[in-house]
């Protein structure tokens, strides 16, 4: 089952968001400690200002994945796919694809462009979202720093 999130859900949402950050710090922008730090208060704020969505498994949450609209007022036409996660023992069994699906379908009716960012060097992510239709548009240098390690990121984007 496939759901968008609600400030009920933060306990849950949390501790599947640690696993992501401490298993993949390569893979998003806040670090664990980030993570760990954050408060009910943070993440209606971040429910709010966009959309998470989750997939469920048997009553757990096992997937992740948001959505948020660029805010500058000549932006806002693009929308910015973040924090894909699918957790290790059901990966390969199309979660991360049904996420990605619905987070197209969620801003389809209102934006023009879906943009996101993922390391150069992960290739399966980049192959699953060339499977969905976004291509590489350049390349951010350095883009994040991991333990004394830079890593750099493609920028890619989805036309709707």
């Amino acid at each position: 089952m496939l759901r968008q999130l609600e400030i009920s859900d933060f306990t849950e949402w949390k501790k599947l968001r640690l696993e992501a950050v401490k298993n993949h710090p390569e893979s998003f922008g806040q670090s664990y400690q980030g993570v760990e730090k954050q408060n009910e208060k943070w993440f209606q704020n971040s429910l709010e200002n966009g959309d998470t969505f989750a997939y469920f498994k048997d009553n757990q949450m096992v997937g992740l994945v948001g959505t948020f609209t660029m805010q500058p007022e000549n932006m806002r036409h693009r929308a910015v796919l973040f924090g894909l996660y699918v957790k290790k023992e059901y990966t390969r069994k199309g979660i991360a694809s049904a996420l990605i699906k619905q987070i197209i379908n969620h801003v389809k009716p209102t934006h023009k462009q879906l943009h996101l960012t993922v390391t150069t060097n992960n290739e399966a992510a980049i192959s699953l979202y060339k499977k969905h239709g976004f291509v590489i548009y350049g390349t951010e240098s350095s883009a994040l720093l991991i333990n004394n390690k830079y890593y750099d990121e493609f920028l890619m984007i989805k036309k709707l």
